[in-house]
């Protein structure tokens, strides 16, 4: 009798060791990282007024987001362990007034409204994911809509929709975090080429 009590005793301890919560992985916080404006980018000659970029409700979180395509492309999920510092509206925002500052020869304004700029970009952020083709390919995508807006008369200038694509190195939010940062450089590059290329048109 006493061995067998001793058995169960054993058995319940073990048990309970199996039903003990277990500890959760930690989270990994990632951003686009230190990366500088291009030595050879575009310059600018216009005092611009860049507010934040306008996002969906879906985009405004931390999440890092990945579609499918390869099953159903309508479905946005997230990874469960990984997440942006901020969300992804914010972190293009705060890159693209970085760039912009860089090669701009009279001054970029961010979200002062009144103050006194020559032009006015509006920008709103409507993609920003990575897209699996399958279980191993994966790229990330941005799109955005951009209006270049004249002060202080409001005269609407130009509008351009940009997608950007970049490869991800690898099929997880490692990858994701790559594939995003390089579409967001890329993204950018094409705003300044955009900007320069409409700034002072009449």
């Amino acid at each position: 009798m006493k061995m067998t009590c001793s058995a169960f005793l054993v058995a319940g301890l073990l048990g309970g060791c199996m039903l003990a919560p277990q500890p959760k992985p930690p989270v990994a916080v990632y951003d686009f990282g230190l990366r500088h404006p291009p030595v050879e980018a575009p310059r600018i000659n216009a005092s611009l007024l860049v507010p934040d970029i306008a996002a969906p409700s879906w985009l405004d979180a931390t999440d890092i987001s990945y579609r499918l395509a390869y099953a159903n492309d309508a479905r946005s999920r997230s990874y469960a362990n990984s997440r942006w510092v901020g969300a992804p509206a914010a972190l293009l925002s705060q890159r693209l007034r970085q760039w912009i500052a860089a090669v701009n020869e009279k001054g970029m304004i961010d979200n002062r409204e009144g103050a006194q700029a020559d032009y006015l970009v509006r920008m709103e952020l409507q993609e920003f994911s990575q897209v699996f083709d399958s279980e191993q390919a994966s790229y990330g995508l941005i799109r955005l809509h951009a209006s270049l807006i004249r002060r202080p008369e409001g005269a609407l200038i130009a509008q351009q929709s940009f997608t950007v694509k970049r490869d991800a190195p690898k099929p997880n939010a490692e990858g994701a975090v790559k594939a995003l940062t390089d579409a967001s450089d890329g993204l950018i590059d094409d705003l300044l080429d955009w900007l320069t290329r409409n700034i002072d048109k009449r």
